[in-house]
């Protein structure tokens, strides 16, 4: 068991974050922390396209990750929010939003 000091408004937001997703803080924190360390879960082959290109552009990993979400961004404002949903096209059912 390790104690870790935050400032007050992480602290918050940590707070807020897991009550907004179901968990207690300290189930919240493992989710993130350990989703960070594994690369949430990408698998393996996958993992290791990334790493080399994350050394490649010589970033450390939270550099990397802030790359590709703008990355992301740049797609999502030129194309639109959900542009690669695989329900992209598709017309709901009855019942769902449906007419």
């Amino acid at each position: 068991m390790k104690t870790f000091r935050l400032p007050p408004v992480l602290a918050a937001y940590i707070q807020t974050e897991s009550a907004r997703c179901g968990l207690d803080t300290t189930a919240f924190v493992t989710r993130v922390l350990d989703g960070y360390r594994t690369d949430y879960g990408l698998p393996s082959a996958g993992r290791a396209v990334l790493d080399e290109d994350r050394y490649a552009l010589a970033l450390e990993r939270d550099q990397y990750l802030l790359h590709a979400l703008y990355q992301r961004q740049l797609e999502v404002r030129d194309k639109g929010p959900g542009f690669d949903s695989p329900n992209a096209g598709i017309e709901p059912l009855m019942g769902e939003g449906g007419r």
